[in-house]
């Protein structure tokens, strides 16, 4: 009985030293050695050291990313524990089964658990368990949303690991409360805890937490759009990660250096630091994460307009998600899918992806998710005409991301109400929800969203008339997407913007000499802006040297001398995704080409409008391009199709009470009308 006991042991012990050596190999060969040895001990009856056995073996499961093993091992360890009145190690299990039901999504479950670990650690009396436990319910509060519950238990914990002296695990709930704040959008809150953190870890030469820190305090500077100093404390990061060998904590800064790059405009390079987290999450085998991560390089596939690639990743994701029974990474998954149908214009399919996605964000109560999966559900009925039932799903939406606190979700839904008012000609109250959200991307950092509510609002102004507003408002917008990294970039920059507001001020006197050289000022403007890569200004140059030497002169040298800017600013405009602008750059090199005579071109360019306003919801916009289209096909005598198109045209103009517009177009209808009567008489 005595060699059995010691064979036993000696396999135990031999699979702790495996596993301690933290590699997919070791953990997966110290397997056999714990089920031998508990098999061992059970023909002992030593219950003690079978439940140590079982927890090895479901923590050991659990980071192979086998969850339902890891449970059913905790499950077997947890009678054993209360039968011998091990209530220390019945807590740790019932912590580490929290845990697992954490990772899966079942955060309820997660609570359950973790909170009676909560209940023996404070019967033990046992401080350090019960800050363990109060750490660990904060988190799965902050994964369900709810911010300041989560503060609450990390709070509670902060003073009790204090008293532990365990700098370690002070500076690891100090973190955790930063991530609460940076996650409620209040990016310097979460600074100052990261700062405190730091020393700490540094203190104890804890290279493992000092590099998770580094990694948050990025995080929070690129909230704050400070990218490229985001990046430097990514790399700081990286190289601790490499230095201590943690492939986790390495995967994890490589995928988020990846997202700074996306959010910098640089596809390519995102693309190229997921996929290179993408191996080290699948030779640790952390699923989840590779899940994650297979939507990450989807995500920068779909971006780059490669569509079917992005399905392809995402739907390896959701395969992925599906197998590991996890929720939130398959909600993820769907409504990425989803995203990707929409923007092929598949509305059904979206709307299929959407709407299960929805269901499952609602299973796990991950309130921001509802949130932005009824958003996006809004935004495709939006699409599809139905304006009305996108406002209800917006409105659905905005009081959910609200109560989760995602300001971005709350952000890109009020957008979208303003986009629904605007299109409805209410244009008070498309102001009033494009500065709210404009507030909240604000706050945020997130300088592109900035940049296209800007442009929104501009547009909403220069609609009720008010130039100067609308001048305000867009040139404010280009500047926020523009990259000016250095002093000189700043000072050439500063100058090209001088230039450009003196071309603007002298195209407003309105004389032939004031023309000219406002014509010479978005030439130096633009060249300047290139230098710089302000492409939205470098644009908006280009299409101001078209317009200006189309009314110089009523020719048609003039309108052939306008047309290569106009054609050199469209994929300026679409590279800053602008696409009311790009409409109108399309609209105008298809009137040039009418004016030429070059009929078909002309169609052409205005059937590439068309959908353009239309996405964009600019009624007025869509009313002119379906004038220019019947004025297109009057011309050519297919007088019909020209008819169609001038009634599609009254139907939009008659709902808006425009009595001008209204009044061109059933002059063009009567036209159409009097050619068929000549027809008939002749």
């Amino acid at each position: 009985m005595e060699e059995k006991y010691d064979k036993a042991t000696r396999l135990y012990k031999e699979g702790v030293t495996l596993a301690h050596e933290c590699t997919t190999e070791s953990m997966r060969a110290a397997l056999p050695k714990f089920e031998q040895a508990r098999q061992l001990f059970q023909e002992l009856n030593a219950q003690q050291e079978v439940a140590y056995c079982f927890q090895w073996l479901g923590s050991i499961n659990d980071s192979l990313g086998d969850k339902q093993k890891a449970l059913d091992y905790f499950a077997e360890a947890l009678p054993l524990q209360s039968a011998i009145n091990d209530h220390s190690g019945q807590a740790v299990t019932l912590n580490n089964t929290g845990k697992v039901y954490s990772d899966l999504g079942e955060r309820q479950q997660a609570l359950k658990f973790r909170n009676e670990a909560l209940l023996l650690y404070r019967a033990l009396d046992d401080k350090a368990g019960q800050a363990t436990a109060l750490h660990n319910i904060g988190k799965v509060y902050s994964d369900l949303g709810e911010k300041q519950k989560a503060l609450e238990f990390y709070n509670e914990a902060l003073p009790l690991r204090r008293a532990a002296g365990d700098k370690g695990d002070e500076a690891n709930t100090l973190n955790n409360i930063g991530k609460v704040y940076s996650d409620l959008g209040e990016q310097q809150q979460a600074l100052k805890y990261y700062n405190e953190s730091l020393p700490l870890s540094r203190a104890v030469n804890d290279k493992l937490i000092e590099a998770v820190t580094l990694n948050n305090i990025a995080v929070a500077y690129s909230a704050l759009g400070e990218q490229r100093l985001a990046l430097r404390y990514f790399s700081e990061s990286l190289l601790l990660n490499r230095l201590v060998g943690d492939k986790l904590v390495e995967a994890d800064t490589l995928s988020k250096i990846g997202g700074i790059h996306s959010a910098l405009d640089e596809k390519e390079q995102a693309l190229r630091y997921f996929t290179e987290s993408l191996p080290l999450y699948q030779a640790i085998g952390d699923k989840d994460s590779e899940a994650r991560t297979l939507n990450d390089i989807g995500l920068a596939h779909s971006q780059l307009g490669e569509k079917q690639k992005a399905l392809k990743y995402y739907n390896e994701a959701l395969s992925l998600s599906r197998a590991t029974n996890d929720k939130s990474g398959e909600a993820a998954a769907l409504n990425n899918i989803g995203g990707v149908y929409a923007e092929l214009n598949d509305n059904q399919r979206a709307l299929k992806f959407y709407d299960e996605s929805l269901s499952l964000f609602r299973a796990i109560e991950d309130k921001g998710g509802e949130a932005r999966a009824l958003n996006n559900i809004g935004f495709v009925y939006f699409a599809s005409g139905e304006k009305q039932t996108a406002l209800k799903f917006y409105n659905d939406s905005l009081p959910i991301s609200r109560a989760a606190r995602d300001k971005h979700s709350e952000a890109q839904t009020l957008g979208n109400i303003g986009g629904f008012y605007f299109e409805s000609g209410e244009k008070q109250q498309a102001l009033k929800y494009f500065n709210e959200s404009l507030a909240l991307h604000r706050a945020l950092g997130d300088k592109y969203s900035e940049a296209q509510i800007l442009s929104n609002i501009s547009k909403v102004y220069e609609d009720l008339g008010e130039q100067q507003s609308a001048l305000k408002y867009s040139e404010e917008s280009p500047l926020l997407t523009g990259r000016v990294e250095s002093k000189q970039d700043e000072d050439l920059y500063a100058k090209a913007k001088q230039l450009f507001e003196e071309g603007v001020r002298l195209c407003q006197e309105d004389t032939t000499l004031s023309m000219l050289n406002a014509l010479l000022k978005f030439e130096q403007a633009g060249q300047l802006f290139r230098e710089v890569n302000a492409q939205f200004y470098e644009a908006y140059c280009l299409a101001w040297q078209g317009i200006i030497n189309e009314s110089l002169e009523d020719s048609l040298e003039n309108k052939l001398r306008a047309l290569p800017f106009y054609e050199r600013s469209l994929p300026l405009f679409r590279a800053v995704d602008e696409k009311s602008r790009e409409a109108d750059i399309l609209m105008r090199i298809g009137n040039v080409y009418s004016n030429l005579n070059y009929k078909q071109q002309a169609l052409k360019y205005f059937n590439e409008a068309l959908p353009l306003a239309r996405a964009i919801g600019d009624k007025g916009v869509e009313a002119r391009t379906l004038k220019n289209i019947g004025s297109v096909y009057s011309a050519l005598g297919e007088k019909e199709q020209a008819l169609q198109y001038y009634e599609e045209t009254l139907s939009l103009i008659y709902p808006a009470d425009d009595k001008h517009s209204e009044a061109a177009a059933l002059n063009d209808i009567n036209v159409v009308y009097s050619d068929f009567r000549e027809k008939v008489r002749s």
